[in-house]
C-alpha cells in the first residue's frame, strides 16, 4: 500500500469509479477543472438566479432540470463513467441550455 497505485494496478491503468478523482488523475487539476467546472459553475449559478427571482422562476420545471443536472452529477460522482459517456454529456448540455434559456429569457 504504501508504494502506490503501480504496485496494486498490474494492467496498467487506474480504475477508479469516481468521476472527479478519474479525471484529476488522468488529466490533473486544470483539466478538472475546465471539464467538470462548468457544469458545477452553471448549476450554481442557475441556483442563485432561481432563488434570487423566486416567484418567477422557482416553478415546477426550472426544479426539476435543476434536480436532473444534480442527479447526473451527484451520480458521476458517486458511480463514475458518466461525465466521459456522449449520451449523457449531451443530455447535460441540452438541460443545462434549456434551463439556462428559462432563466435568463423573458
Amino acid at each position: 500500500m504504501a508504494d502506490g497505485i503501480n504496485i496494486l494496478n498490474e494492467n496498467g491503468y487506474l480504475y477508479l469509479e469516481n468521476d472527479f478523482f478519474v479525471h484529476y488523475y488522468t488529466i490533473g487539476v486544470l483539466g478538472t477543472a475546465l471539464l467538470l467546472g462548468p457544469w458545477i459553475a452553471l448549476l450554481i449559478v442557475m441556483a442563485i438566479m432561481m432563488l434570487s427571482k423566486y416567484k418567477d422562476k422557482f416553478n415546477l420545471k426550472n426544479c426539476t432540470f435543476f434536480v436532473s443536472i444534480c442527479i447526473c452529477l451527484g451520480a458521476a460522482c458517486f458511480s463514475g463513467h458518466i461525465v466521459d459517456e456522449l449520451f449523457i454529456t449531451l443530455f447535460l448540455g441540452f438541460i443545462c441550455g434549456y434551463l439556462m434559456k428559462f432563466n435568463t429569457g423573458e
